[in-house]
């Protein structure tokens, strides 16, 4: 029981002097820490090409050019009697000037008779027609087909004629080169990836100065608390295990051992509990061998 003792004085000197020496000391760590970042950029190419167009004209140059005329006219529609709803014939009259300087020797006009999706052309003849004169003309014509007075119309539709002399005629050819240009946009999207790193170092895990000193005094209250509580469970453990002899006037009682088989070692002769053979005392009571 004093090598208990002894123990667990031992290991509360050593728990105050271990505590007594612990500081707080602050510890460090480094973290590295990074960072990607994308850029997207858009680049417009426009190209600019320019090419060469050929175009070729082919005209007929007349010589002398068309006359020009001026023909005024009115039509007069004329029925039958019996059927007054078809039509009998036309009267044209009109007159017809010459606004160019050519001579025509003939001069043809042509009007043309319409209904619905039927119709028919009708002609008048001059003999001849000088350069400025003008020449009254009238005449009647009688349809091939049946028209409804209502819905029949007339028109002029042009003229035909014959000069005095020959009438020349030259092809010309003309060539064009035309320029032309022409725009081609192209659009390139370019992504650059940037990438940083970061290195910063901060404090790891610390026990406050305060706190460390409160954790001592609990700590060495604990240790005192549990070597108080061992020393009394050991002397009362003495106690109730002590001889007790009583002195009688004329008898004494002595208790003598009972021999125990033959071990292996030293066995105490108090608790018969059985030791190593180079043991000096007991590891159960403590008694010297």
């Amino acid at each position: 029981m004093r090598l208990r003792a002894a123990s667990m004085l031992l290991i509360f000197v050593v728990a105050v002097t271990c505590l007594g020496q612990l500081q707080p000391r602050p510890a460090y760590q480094q973290l590295i820490r990074t960072t990607t970042s994308y850029v997207t950029q858009v680049l417009t190419v426009t190209t600019t090409q320019t090419s060469t167009i050929m175009r070729t004209t082919v005209s007929t140059a007349v010589y002398p050019p068309p006359p020009e005329l001026d023909v005024k006219w009115k039509p007069i529609r004329w029925y039958w009697t019996p059927d007054p709803t078809k039509l009998a014939f036309i009267e044209i009259q009109g007159n017809v000037t010459n606004r160019s300087n050519l001579f025509l020797l003939t001069v043809t006009l042509k009007f043309r008779v319409n209904e619905g999706s039927k119709s028919e052309v009708c002609t008048y003849t001059i003999s001849s027609l000088a350069s400025g004169q003008t020449r009254d003309f009238r005449f009647n014509y009688t349809p091939t087909q049946t028209y409804a007075i209502d819905w029949t119309w007339v028109e002029y539709v042009g003229f035909d004629y014959t000069l005095g002399y020959v009438v020349q005629s030259t092809i010309v050819t003309q060539t064009i080169l035309i320029p032309q240009a022409s725009q081609f946009v192209t659009v390139y999207t370019l992504t650059t990836v940037r990438s940083t790193i970061y290195t910063y170092t901060e404090q790891a895990f610390s026990i406050p100065e305060g706190s460390l000193v409160a954790i001592m005094a609990v700590v060495t209250i604990a240790t005192v608390a549990i070597a108080v509580v061992i020393i009394l469970r050991s002397k009362s453990a003495r106690k109730v295990s002590a001889p007790t002899t009583t002195v009688q006037p004329e008898t004494t009682i002595r208790e003598v051992p009972v021999p125990q088989p033959v071990q292996a070692g030293k066995v105490c002769p108090k608790c018969q509990t059985a030791n190593e053979s180079e043991a000096k005392f007991c590891v159960n009571c403590g008694y010297k061998l």
